[in-house]
């Protein structure tokens, strides 16, 4: 996967789509309005949480490490796209001169190309991580994920040296146990499963 922020290429049309409808997700199943940057909080907890059940990433959005936690430009693009049709975003002035987006669903249901099962679990993200508090849950949260705290600021988190190793790669490396290549893994998402199993109940499915 091309590792630029901006690659030359950007994603396929079928990766802009899978985004899409995962960013969809994600916000029809948050309750309420969601802002920008907790809505990239979600996505990074998902794509972990996707790591751990599935071994394989949820979609190939771009997530960089940033200042105020893990962020993507591809989400952007999606939202541009999902505007006024399938999302409804209200821009609102802060104190500060700045603005904040708040993100929620345009109407009652709408489809998305994803699978039962991925929809049920960006539903249970949605529903137990979408009511956290940003700033003193979610944002302490991602900068403690190892993948995050090893990427340098501004680079994008390459999530893919997180997924499992398939057989060929194992045999090629089989001096190391598997026990001791499971203890690694899991020492690389760095995801206590005790602070985690009661809002996500899928780490030890």
């Amino acid at each position: 996967m091309d590792l630029s922020i901006t690659s030359p290429l950007g994603l396929t049309p079928s990766q802009t789509e899978r985004v899409r409808d995962v960013i969809t997700a994600l916000v029809y199943s948050t309750p309420g309005k969601v802002t920008v940057g907790k809505l990239n909080k979600l996505l990074y907890i998902a794509e972990l949480g996707y790591i751990k059940k599935y071994g394989e990433r949820l979609c190939p959005a771009r997530i960089l490490h940033w200042k105020h936690g893990p962020y993507s430009f591809d989400v952007e693009e999606a939202l541009d796209i999902l505007d006024g049709d399938v999302l409804s975003i209200d821009r609102r002035e802060t104190g500060d001169c700045g603005v904040i987006r708040l993100v929620q669903a345009a109407k009652e249901k709408t489809d998305v190309a994803l699978d039962e099962e991925t929809v049920a679990f960006l539903k249970e993200i949605g529903e137990t991580w979408g009511t956290r508090d940003y700033r003193k849950e979610l944002v302490p949260f991602a900068y403690a994920t190892m993948p995050f705290a090893e990427t340098p600021f501004h680079q994008v988190i390459d999530l893919d040296r997180y997924l499992p190793l398939s057989d060929e790669e194992r045999a090629e490396i089989d001096y190391v146990p598997d026990q001791e290549m499971q203890r690694a893994m899991d020492a690389a998402l760095k995801i206590n499963d005790k602070e985690l199993e009661p809002a996500l109940g899928l780490l030890n499915a």
